[in-house]
């Protein structure tokens, strides 16, 4: 499906950050808490949903497995600029809507601390700015994968490739 090669992950990487998603985007609903509200959490083996605590530790521990994966990549890809890649426009898009995620979850998690406060307004502006950029970007990712859109891209010639 995709036209060119994947340089900045290995297949490994791909799926555990994949999984590391899924339990994001599982994890985070559960808080919310739509599991139990919809009764979703009464089917056999899904009592785990509704508890809010298991599902606030696991959110994190998939974060911080995100978060490695994602750093690595960003390292990779500084390395391998140079061997003229570069983000696409799509790949760009999806890149700031991550961004956005993580630093809206650092201040979601920031939030939870005894030592910090936000006013209730700061604190519903980060929840729905971490729910709604989360949504925007799993819809354009959607699109991306169904028109087959890279992440990167190669520089054309020399004249493209930045000093």
């Amino acid at each position: 499906m995709m036209s060119q090669k994947n340089i900045i992950s290995h297949p490994w990487e791909r799926i555990i950050f994949k999984s590391s998603i899924t339990v994001l985007i599982l994890s985070g609903l559960a808080q919310m808490p739509l599991f139990k509200r919809y009764y979703i959490a009464d089917f056999p083996g899904f009592a785990w949903t509704a508890d809010y605590h298991f599902n606030h530790v696991l959110h994190y521990i998939a974060a911080a497995v995100m978060l490695f994966i994602t750093a690595k990549w960003a390292l990779t890809y500084t390395k391998k600029r140079k061997n003229k890649i570069r983000l696409s426009i799509s790949g760009s898009i999806r890149v700031s809507l991550f961004l956005i995620i993580i630093i809206s979850g650092f201040f979601r998690a920031v939030k939870n601390l005894p030592e910090f406060y936000f006013s209730p307004v700061t604190t519903t502006a980060i929840i729905w700015i971490h729910l709604a950029a989360g949504a925007i970007l799993g819809i354009i990712a959607l699109y991306a994968r169904l028109a087959g859109k890279n992440y990167t891209t190669s520089f054309k010639s020399k004249a493209d490739f930045p000093a």
